[in-house]
């Protein structure tokens, strides 16, 4: 019985694992559907065609994951702005929930963040991906497809970034 429990507990770590490391493209990014931009908005993705890569990431406060993500997607904004990089946060809280959460980070959350309307967005990058855990990123390429999607502190997700702004490849964390 325990050997069955065993197999059974690393099944499920695979799959979970597995969800945050899907390096595949997927098709052509859906329009953000955004109830409201709680800091550094509008985005819009299809103004950015030819010249924008966004990191699309769906996150919340009350996960230890997503807040640890923060301070690096802030980090990836600052580096790679000038190259054309526009990350977007997409929460599907409360908007109230996600106005304080911002706040309180302040500068440490130094990139647009936005409250999903509905749960459109999520539906439309989220579910049709089969992806239901959270922090998970999108990186769009200049020309409008999802070029990478997976885990935000993975390092294929930084590689996929510098190959998408045309940078020379660097160094592992």
């Amino acid at each position: 019985m325990k050997r069955i429990l065993s197999y059974a507990l690393v099944a499920v770590v695979a799959v979970l694992i597995a969800q945050h490391s899907v390096a595949k493209p997927v098709g052509p990014a859906k329009p953000l559907h955004v109830a409201q931009w709680v800091k550094n908005g509008p985005i819009n993705l299809a103004d950015g065609a030819g010249k924008n890569v966004y990191l699309v990431e769906f996150w919340a406060s009350w996960c230890p994951p997503c807040r640890e993500s923060v301070a690096h997607l802030t980090a990836l904004q600052k580096k790679y702005k000038d190259k054309g990089l526009v990350v977007v946060g997409v929460s599907a809280e409360e908007t109230d929930d996600v106005k304080a959460f911002v706040s309180a980070q302040g500068d440490r959350m130094n990139y647009a963040v936005a409250v999903d309307q509905d749960g459109k967005t999520n539906e439309e990058y989220m579910d049709a991906n089969g992806i239901n855990t959270i922090p998970h990123a999108f990186l769009v390429d200049k020309s409008g497809a999802v070029a990478w999607h997976g885990f935000p502190l993975d390092n294929e997700m930084e590689k996929t970034l510098v190959k998408l702004l045309g940078e020379k490849p660097v160094a592992p964390r």
